[in-house]
């Protein structure tokens, strides 16, 4: 069964806030879907260990391998935009920006995630007590 667009939020957001850093390679900047430290990136976490293969790293969401893979871990891909999104939130974290868009940090993650779901009509309970359990306080 396909997950619904709550349940990849909710799986997404509570995963980034108990992290509570980016998934990179080692070298410390490139995103990626298993990262050192046992990282996973927004989509990362949604793939199913059985799933992962190496050579899906340094490719988008869309991309046929990662496209299908994230299918096959119950991700329907009516919701690849959704994913995408999420995935930009995560690897845009501490990237200066040349638009009018501010640059934000993994500290910022609770706000952003709370924005990205109040944007989206989506329910914010598992943020909320995935910030509880973390800080100890609310998203927002």
């Amino acid at each position: 069964m396909k997950m619904s667009a709550q349940q990849i939020y909710d799986k997404v957001a509570t995963h980034l806030i108990e992290q509570g850093a980016k998934s990179t390679l080692p070298n410390g900047w490139t995103c990626a879907y298993r990262g050192s430290k046992g990282r996973k990136c927004a989509a990362g976490v949604l793939i199913l260990d059985a799933f992962y293969v190496p050579n899906l790293e340094f490719n988008n969401v869309r991309t046929g391998d990662v496209s299908g893979t994230l299918e096959d871990s119950g991700v329907g891909l009516a919701h690849l935009g959704l994913v995408e999104a999420l995935q930009s939130l995560h690897d845009d974290t501490g990237v200066e920006f040349i638009t009018l868009r501010d640059s934000y940090e993994v500290e910022d993650w609770p706000y952003m995630l709370a924005l990205f779901a109040a944007e989206r009509g989506l329910n914010m309970d598992a943020l909320e007590a995935a910030c509880v359990a973390k800080f100890g306080k609310e998203a927002a």
